[in-house]
């Protein structure tokens, strides 16, 4: 399921969007479940923080965690990011993108997701996505997730063969 285009979730898992008029509107709504950047320390996975950390979260136990150099980052280069991927990309797709929006599947409304983007594709293509090949049709939808890492020495980039676990429990 990890390469299934967002059209044949929407069949099968009759998929829910709700799209939230601001920022504290959406972090309101986070509130009322887990969200795919917590899945890792949900699944007990996340060296950032415990499943613990997340049920006192969620319970209104503890506040939430000030942001971090790294997380004012990632929010700061999405845009850029994006455009980007757009500039280079454009021509294949379009971007349908809702900052505030959340996916959930009808039958799980407390897991859902707030992505990066859904590209619409405007012709037939063949996509490499960590080196599987994917066929997408005219009119499909596929998701684009931005990662921003921080920069890193050459060595330890090299190091970073596969995607670190917490992305995969996102990604999943």
């Amino acid at each position: 399921m990890e390469n299934q285009k967002i059209d044949e979730m929407v069949a099968v898992n009759a998929i829910s969007f709700q799209d939230y008029p601001d920022r504290e509107s959406w972090l309101e709504g986070r509130k009322k479940g887990v969200g795919a950047s917590e899945a890792a320390a949900m699944c007990g996975a996340s060296k950032y923080e415990t499943q613990n950390d997340l049920y006192m979260l969620k319970a209104g136990l503890t506040a939430p965690k000030a942001d971090n150099e790294a997380m004012a980052r990632g929010r700061e280069l999405e845009g850029p990011v994006r455009e980007r991927f757009m500039e280079l990309w454009g021509d294949i797709f379009t971007l349908d993108y809702h900052p505030y929006g959340m996916y959930s599947r009808q039958d799980l409304p407390m897991l859902y997701a707030t992505i990066d983007g859904v590209l619409v594709t405007t012709k037939r293509t063949v996509l490499n996505i960590g080196g599987e090949k994917m066929v997408v049709e005219e009119g499909d939808r596929v998701i684009l997730e931005i990662k921003n890492p921080q920069p890193r020495s050459q060595q330890s980039f090299n190091a970073w063969a596969e995607m670190p676990t917490e992305y995969r429990y996102q990604a999943a």
